[in-house]
């Protein structure tokens, strides 16, 4: 779905029934409320964790070129990604040493 300006799509005219207040946005023709009133937001599992994994990969270090250049080399000539039965088995032992 896009949203072109203020006032269109199916909504058209809400921006007239919405007051802003010092609690947030409420509708300007509903009764105030009580006092003490507040207004809350719960997010749902799904943003939980992209914000989770949002946070993580904004401290994930840096990438280490010199590194990635080594590992790259050392897979052009052979050395590395030859025996896919011992990558598995570093792969399931890194796994369970993991607490």
């Amino acid at each position: 779905m896009k949203i072109d300006g203020y006032n269109s799509g199916p909504v058209q005219g809400l921006g007239e029934r919405i007051a802003t207040t010092d609690r947030g946005v409420r509708d300007a023709s509903a009764p105030s409320g009580r006092a003490g009133e507040t207004d809350q937001v719960r997010l749902s599992n799904d943003v939980q964790v992209v914000k989770a994994a949002t946070a993580a990969a904004a401290q994930a270090p840096a990438l280490r070129q010199d590194v990635v250049d080594q590992m790259r080399a050392s897979l052009n000539a052979g050395q590395i990604g030859n025996d896919p039965g011992r990558l598995a088995d570093a792969l399931i032992d890194s796994w369970i040493q993991t607490p």
